[in-house]
């Protein structure tokens, strides 16, 4: 049985985080928000530094802060599955062998969700998984998700149609898993030197920035709270609800992110 103590640091990490994170059905919106910061700097920096070897210093950073983007949206998804749904509330603590004390948790005033979330290291890609495969009846997690095929719109590429991750890249576990491991010797080894290519680079970065999306639109989806589309008629982006036959699902890439031919208007 796994166990932990609610002491006043754990309570303080729990406040903290809730209170950063806003309302928890906005975890879509936040991972958009969040990893374009760092994805508009680094494209910024990619044009006005031409040394390979300076330019691996914000490199490193930008691989941390892309894991950080990560850990942060699939924290923040686990808690609202937590809260949404019961059941499946139950078959994480089940599946764990987490005992919850509930007169313990109520005393303190946590909540189970974001007590439960606590067991689980969401910057490794094998925690996120175990956590998370409840939600297909125990399947792999991420597979399953890679294979989930709805109506997109990639807008720089303009591809239009039922897109899965595993068409747009078909070594996208290989090449995420390689991408862990190096921000890993990044963040405990000093001495690490990052020797990787441009292009495995840029589709791990890719990756990182699209399937949190294609996740957010499912889970979304699933549980009817808002999520992103596109008006097709208008070239509009929203978040609704109930979407009509006029309007698809939205995903922003890297391109996207770093574009300078889109504005916000007022609703």
């Amino acid at each position: 049985m796994k166990k932990r103590k609610i002491s006043n640091k754990l309570i303080q990490e729990l406040n903290d985080l809730q209170l950063s994170r806003n309302k928890i059905d906005e975890f879509h919106y936040n991972f958009v928000t969040n990893s374009s910061r760092y994805v508009i700097f680094m494209h910024e920096i990619l044009q006005t530094e031409s040394n390979d070897k300076l330019i691996m210093v914000p490199v490193s950073q930008y691989i941390v802060s892309l894991v950080t983007c990560w850990e942060t949206y699939f924290r923040d998804l686990f808690v609202f599955l937590l809260e949404m749904d019961s059941e499946f509330l139950e078959d994480v603590v089940d599946l764990n062998n987490i005992q919850l004390n509930h007169e313990e948790l109520i005393l303190n005033n946590v909540k189970p969700s974001e007590f439960v979330s606590k067991f689980f290291n969401f910057q490794n890609f094998q925690d996120t998984e175990q956590a998370l495969s409840p939600l297909f009846e125990n399947k792999d997690f991420f597979k399953t998700v890679s294979e989930y095929q709805r109506p997109f719109i990639l807008i720089n590429k303009r591809k239009i149609g039922t897109i899965s991750l595993s068409t747009l890249f078909n070594n996208w576990y290989e090449t995420i898993i390689e991408f862990f491991e190096i921000r890993h010797k990044i963040v405990h080894d000093a001495n690490y030197r990052i020797v990787v290519t441009n292009k495995f680079i840029s589709t791990a970065e890719s990756i990182c920035i699209l399937l949190p999306q294609i996740i957010g639109q499912f889970v979304s989806e699933k549980y009817n709270i808002p999520r992103l589309v596109i008006d097709i008629n208008n070239g509009n982006i929203e978040s609704v609800t109930e979407r009509s036959s006029e309007e698809i699902g939205v995903i922003f890439t890297v391109q996207d992110m770093t574009a300078k031919d889109w504005i916000i208007v007022n609703s």
